[in-house]
């Protein structure tokens, strides 16, 4: 029988009295520590209802983010049948990050009391059986025997094919092949995979890598954004300074303040995001003056849109894969956006920068929206009329990247 319940009219004001029943018993401190945050990946089994043995072999497609990892069978199942297996292989599938996600662990401090240090997670798997070796066994498969068929193909005569002419593919197309499932999948078998080593949780190396996940240098403040900033809820999300930074020291020989600072400055840019100077200035102390930090600033960073990036001779990129950044910021500064399917057209004979190269750095600049890639932050037009001097500067360099992307700017035009 259903209850009924005497709904009561909700009083627009009531007063909140605090529970003494739920108190506070402790305080823990917490640190982001993001150094691992690019090499940690959470792995999920959802069809796995008891604990996931070691694995015995790990493979990685790091450019697609996909893994394989091999571990043993319980020498318990019953292994009769034509598939005889003593291990079993696990493929990943990936899942999109549509939160902000840590792997917390708790630290006892030297003090004695324990904090909790978070590593922000950016790699989500589930990892679920693989049955190839079924593909493998099976007549036809890759395991069989194919003399007989091989044989069988040479003896056939080689038919001729008439020559056909293709129109130039349009800008809709492009997309839509790129976009497809045989795409991505002649994408993912172009990579090779990398073996990667295995070790338990006793071993030296384990100890040393879970040693990193705690934040080296936690009474330390990792940003601090300028009052009424209109970047500070960006910045604060996606933590845009690394701790890396913290770790150039301060003293410095006298003569030497100008090379510590582009070394300082140099760490804070390495991740190649944009940032705007309001968040580069309060992680210098006042005896760092404006007039030395954008001197410096000068030396390793570029301008673009009134924030600065790293240049891109300073990032670990090929050459090949420098020249295409700074083409992007090129277009960036002129146009205020980028067109991807425009972008794959001028380096689309070009076999060293693909598509999701391209992308990966796309993705380190820029966010997606419906008017293209605009950069991921606000243009700073403050810092535009405060420092008008440097502003031309910057604006002198971008002029002289013009011929050097001509031919570049050319092709990028056209595909309108």
């Amino acid at each position: 029988m259903p209850a009924r319940v005497k709904s009561e009219p909700f009083p627009e004001e009531m007063e909140v009295v605090p529970s003494t029943e739920d108190e506070i018993v402790r305080e823990i401190d917490v640190y982001l520590s993001p150094a691992l945050a690019s090499q940690i990946h959470l792995l999920q089994y959802p069809l796995q209802h008891s604990q996931v043995a070691q694995p015995t072999q790990v493979r990685i497609k790091p450019r697609h983010g996909m893994l394989e990892l091999d571990q043993p069978l319980s020498s318990a199942i019953n292994r009769e049948g034509i598939h005889d297996l003593t291990q079993r292989t696990f493929q990943s599938s990936i899942i999109p990050v549509q939160t902000h996600m840590c792997l917390g662990r708790m630290q006892a401090s030297t003090d004695g009391s324990t904090a909790m240090h978070l590593v922000p997670l950016q790699h989500i798997s589930q990892m679920r059986p693989s049955f190839r070796h079924v593909d493998e066994a099976a007549p036809g498969g890759s395991g069989a025997d194919d003399d007989g068929a091989d044989m069988m193909e040479e003896d056939k005569p080689v038919e001729k094919k008439p020559l056909i002419f293709h129109r130039k593919e349009s800008e809709r197309a492009a997309t839509a092949r790129k976009s497809s499932y045989a795409y991505k999948k002649a994408s993912e078998d172009s990579e090779e995979w990398k073996v990667m080593s295995v070790h338990g949780t006793n071993s030296v190396e384990h100890g040393q890598f879970m040693r990193q996940t705690v934040c080296p240098t936690p009474k330390q403040t990792v940003w601090e954004a300028a009052q009424g900033d209109p970047s500070s809820a960006y910045v604060q999300s996606l933590n845009y300074l690394p701790v890396e930074a913290d770790q150039v020291k301060a003293e410095v020989a006298p003569g030497r303040e100008l090379a510590t600072t582009v070394a300082r400055l140099t760490t804070l840019l390495m991740r190649g995001w944009p940032i705007p100077f309001s968040i580069l200035r309060s992680h210098f102390t006042p005896d760092v003056s404006n007039r030395d930090l954008l001197t410096a600033l000068s030396v390793c960073a570029v301008l673009i849109r009134g924030n600065f990036t790293l240049h891109s001779k300073y990032l670990s990129l090929p050459k090949v894969l420098q020249k295409a950044r700074t083409f992007m910021l090129v277009v960036l500064q002129t146009q205020g956006a980028i067109h991807r399917s425009r972008l794959d057209a001028v380096y689309e004979s070009d076999t060293r920068v693909t598509s999701e190269r391209l992308l990966t750095i796309l993705e380190q600049l820029c966010q997606r929206t419906p008017a293209g890639w605009n950069l991921k932050i606000e243009d700073d037009l403050s810092f535009l009329t405060i420092f008008p001097e440097q502003a031309t500067l910057h604006q002198q360099y971008w002029e002289r990247q013009g011929p050097r992307f001509e031919s570049h700017l050319e092709v990028y035009q056209s595909q309108r």
